[in-house]
């Protein structure tokens, strides 16, 4: 087994190989949860937190895996053509996240300036 751990400013990435092809494992909460709680007002923090933790535990619990299951059933209609499922699934919805995750990030950047013009004055 080999684990390569890379320097990811608040998220944790790493390649593990247990007897097999290498498999990129990454948490991304921690860094996205503590995003939204820069930008959330004091008062409204740990609402928001709930509500986005409990949205990607939903999401990466509840979804991921039905979607996986239906394609897996659905579109190769065997369990032997899981793995193309799962790539199929990853080449479909990551330009999806990617598209999604640069839409937010100029209005992020724009919440996170006027709370810095706010802190100053």
């Amino acid at each position: 087994m080999t684990v390569q751990l890379y320097d990811v400013l608040s998220d944790v990435s790493a390649n593990a190989t247990p007897g097999g092809p290498p498999v990129t494992v990454s948490t991304t909460a921690p860094g996205q949860n503590a995003a939204i709680q820069i930008v959330t007002p004091n008062e409204m923090r740990g609402q928001i937190s709930a509500i986005y933790l409990f949205s990607i535990s939903v999401v990466g619990g509840g979804f991921g895996p039905t979607a996986i299951a239906l394609i897996t059933d659905k579109v190769f209609h065997s369990e032997a053509m899981l793995r193309y499922a799962m790539s199929g699934f990853s080449v479909i919805v990551g330009p999806l996240i990617v598209f999604l995750i640069f839409a937010a990030i100029g209005p992020y950047a724009r919440a996170y300036q006027r709370l810095r013009v706010d802190d100053r004055s």
